[in-house]
This record gives C-alpha cells, structure tokens and sequence, in this order.
C-alpha cells in the first residue's frame, strides 16, 4: 500500500511540526534538518551545568540537565507552544525521545529505573486535556529502555500560574504541592523527574524533594527546555 500513502501524500502531507516542509520516509514530527539545528545544551555532557546548579543546596538530586536553550523569539519556543496549547502531543514525545537518546550517553543517567514526568492538578489537566510532560516522559523512557510512569507522584493543590513571579514566589506558590503516592516503589530506585521548561526549576524541584522524603532513592532532573 505504500503507493496509496505517497498519493494521499501528495495532497495531505505529513508535515514538519517546526518548518513545515513535508516530511521524508523515516521522519516523524520533526524533519532532519530541524533536528540538526536545535539549540541544544550538551548539559548532559557535565554534571555541573547550569540546570544542576540551579537545585545545588536545595535538594540532593543525583543530576540535572536540559536538552535545549529556550530563547525568546525562537523556533523552539513555538514548538513547546503547540505542545501545550495546541494539542501537538506528538511533539512532546519526539522531543522526550531525542532527550533521552542523549541521556543514554551519559554514565550519570545509565541506570535510570523510572521517568516520572511532573503532573499537572486534576483540574488543569481536564481543562487542557492531557499533560504534555507525560509524553515527554514516555519519550524519554522509551529511548533509554526505563519504565514510565504516571502514578508514583500526584499533584494534590492547584496554584496560581508561575509565569510573573520570581524564584522565592514560585517556590512558595509550589511548596508541597506533591504527594508520593506508592513510597515503596521508589525505594532504592533512581528516578527521573521530567518536565516541559525548566525557568526557576521551583516546580520540578517540589517534585523531586517529595520523592526524596518519601523513600530512600535517587532523583534526577530533566526537560525538553531551560531559560
């Protein structure tokens, strides 16, 4: 059937989410091209990069990284944007994938038992429709043969939006927020909390410390973005 697909092609083509140009055989979401000219980190490279940094006498996660540089006005920008706002869930995914093909790199992110990704309040996710970080965390599990899952952490309080406030006000705004849900699964594990944007990290560190109280284990950082 694959002369039906190239005909239904050429009048529906499978685009590039990030340039529009259609994509090739073997391409998905995103074309070849834009891949390559992602803005990427190589944070995964070095365990003081400056997402790491960012919860260095906050909490002890194991480690941190990002995969992009979220500049204003970029390309990568808007991409998160569908993912978030436009319902382009497989954008998430593809990104979490390329994330975690670079993680698998890495000796530090080598034995990654679960990839949790930062839940969003039972509301918001009604409103929305699905949590963007959980595609990005079934991305990421997939490329580095970890277990995904959804129902370790829970959010347990809707707050206000973090976008105008500073890193002490988002800290506040997301204190204890979390609840471990299954303590004992965590136990001795190392975990991987992922999320979409890392800006002050305040979110992603309330998740990370809840883990760490709940049970011994390792925690580990991870987005698609940072500022």
């Amino acid at each position: 059937m694959s002369w039906f697909s190239n005909f239904i092609a050429l009048f529906y083509p499978n685009t590039c989410r990030m340039c529009g140009t259609p994509l090739l055989k073997g391409e998905t979401t995103l074309c070849t091209k834009c891949i390559a000219s992602l803005p990427y980190t190589r944070y995964w490279e070095y365990e003081d990069n400056p997402v790491a940094q960012k919860f260095w006498g906050q909490i002890n996660a194991t480690a941190g990284c990002s995969l992009l540089h979220f500049r204003k006005g970029a390309k990568v920008r808007k991409l998160i944007h569908k993912l978030k706002y436009k319902g382009n869930t497989e954008i998430g995914y593809k990104l979490g994938y390329i994330l975690g093909l670079h993680l698998k790199t890495s000796p530090t992110y080598a034995d990654i038992d679960y990839v949790v990704p930062v839940p969003l309040h039972p509301k918001k996710q009604q409103k929305r429709g699905y949590n963007q970080s959980d595609y990005i965390a079934n991305g990421v599990a997939d490329a580095i043969g970890a277990k995904w899952t959804t129902t370790i952490v829970r959010r347990n309080t809707h707050t206000s939006t973090q976008t105008q406030k500073n890193r002490i006000e988002r800290y506040q705004n997301v204190r204890s927020i979390f609840e471990v849900a299954h303590p004992d699964t965590i136990r001795g594990k190392h975990i991987l909390v992922v999320d979409d944007v890392i800006t002050t990290g305040a979110t992603i560190e309330s998740c990370a410390a809840e883990l760490l109280n709940a049970a011994p284990c390792r925690v580990s950082i991870a987005s698609i973005g940072t500022v």
